[in-house]
């Protein structure tokens, strides 16, 4: 079994994320989130999260939402430099993956 790398899992297919609690689930999943927003162009309704709880649900939720919008604020003070699909790309304020990235914040609770 190899450790998860958040910025190198293949965007496509299936992946089951098992570990002890304490061990960064949620971070990861949280980062896979925000490339899969950016490098697949997806919105939060065609990605599918499960968990066990409610909680943990409202978690994953609270921390992406956290992470947009850290995001957001990064890009509105200088150009945020982001690696998508092994290639690097800079996001600036205004551009179409900014616009994305607001998009998707307004539909996270949907």
């Amino acid at each position: 079994m190899n450790n998860l790398n958040p910025n190198t899992i293949p965007l496509h297919g299936r992946h089951i994320i098992e570990a002890s609690a304490g061990t960064g689930k949620t971070y990861n999943i949280t980062e896979l989130y925000i490339r899969l927003l950016l490098g697949k162009k997806l919105m939060p309704k065609n990605i599918l999260v499960m968990t066990f709880t409610k909680d943990a649900t409202q978690e994953i939720i609270g921390r992406v939402e956290k992470k947009l919008r850290g995001v957001l604020a990064d890009i509105t003070k200088e150009p945020l430099e982001i690696t998508i699909e092994d290639r690097k790309r800079t996001i600036t304020k205004g551009d179409e993956n900014y616009k994305h990235l607001k998009r998707a914040l307004l539909e996270i609770d949907e």
